[in-house]
């Protein structure tokens, strides 16, 4: 008895298994590349998210004031800068612009001024 082995059966099955591998290998690839864009979106929104936040501090602690010191222009600037390369919208853009227009003060009482984290 003489065992015949059908080569074009053997080529098809090994195909579609080759195949059914590529493909699931290229469908993980998608899903992950997806989850890595999905998470590299939640970072920039949450950046953003905070860069509005201590913009919107600043104009609140500067503004009641009626002056801004050069150092925190500077700061408001360098924030405004980042936030509007990550989208940022015209809303945080006219806070800005205000800061902008209040005096500067560099006497010696503004430069007393704690520097750290304003808290209002």
């Amino acid at each position: 008895m003489e065992l015949h082995i059908d080569m074009d059966l053997i080529t098809g099955i090994f195909i579609s298994i080759v195949t059914a591998l590529i493909l699931s290998a290229i469908g993980y690839c998608i899903a992950k590349i997806k989850g890595i864009i999905k998470k590299q979106s939640a970072i920039e929104n949450g950046v953003q998210a905070l860069l509005r936040d201590r913009i919107i501090q600043l104009f609140n602690h500067y503004s009641s004031k009626n002056f801004m010191p050069i150092y925190a222009r500077e700061n408001a600037e360098s924030l405004f800068r980042e936030y509007s390369s990550l989208g940022g919208n015209g809303t945080v853009s006219g806070l800005v612009e205000m800061l902008m227009r209040l005096p500067v003060d560099n006497s010696a009482d503004s430069d007393k001024e704690d520097r750290s984290v304003i808290n209002d």
